[in-house]
């Protein structure tokens, strides 16, 4: 903060001095000496003067910003020793982890066989029993079926037979053969009314 004050001032005065031996290199032609100095002496001057003026204004900021630094690399491996031993110490605690765990894996894969060779015949046992089951089911279903379409054939071939005998006799029967029939008929109705009204 201080040094963000300073640095206008130190800015301007650097210019200054920057600027001085070009003045002076503008009147070399002319002589070369500046205020009964060498110029070359006064170069040395301003380069003294920038260098010191440097190392005043900017020296105790840059030796604590290094300081700050190196500290906070410090901190920092410190705390990358500390996350280090963590991550070592985790990582064997996970090796322990992975070995109990591809045992526990060996063991349940020798288990699981052996069960596995008991439920795979329980299962074609239990396949076996349905498939039994279906079979019968499906024996009994065609049973059924079969005796349900005979019925309805035998039905219909009754059917066929009972339209073609009326037909047959349709086309065989006289008006004569019909109005005898029909005496016949009536004759057997009033005969078996007389015979009720009797008894």
């Amino acid at each position: 903060m201080r040094l963000a004050r300073r640095f206008p001032v130190f800015f301007s005065a650097l210019l200054l001095l920057a600027a001085a031996p070009a003045w002076a290199a503008e009147e070399e032609e002319v002589a070369k000496k500046f205020l009964g100095l060498p110029v070359e002496l006064w170069k040395l001057a301003n380069l003294l003067l920038i260098l010191g003026l440097l190392v005043y204004f900017l020296g105790k900021p840059f030796n604590q910003h290094f300081r700050k630094r190196r500290e906070e690399l410090d901190d920092a491996i410190d705390r990358a020793g500390v996350e280090r031993d963590k991550a070592l110490a985790l990582a064997s605690e996970m090796t322990a982890r992975l070995a109990s765990l591809e045992k526990e894996i060996a063991e349940i894969r020798t288990r699981g066989a052996g069960e596995g060779e008991t439920e795979k015949r329980a299962q074609i046992e239990a396949a076996a029993r349905d498939a039994e089951m279906l079979r019968r089911n499906a024996a009994d279903e065609i049973e059924h079926r079969l005796a349900a379409a005979k019925k309805d054939l035998a039905r219909a071939a009754a059917a066929l037979a009972a339209d073609r005998a009326r037909d047959v006799l349709a086309g065989a029967i006289t008006d004569e053969d019909r109005r005898r029939l029909l005496d016949e008929s009536v004759r057997s109705v009033a005969d078996a009314a007389g015979g009720m009204s009797r008894s």
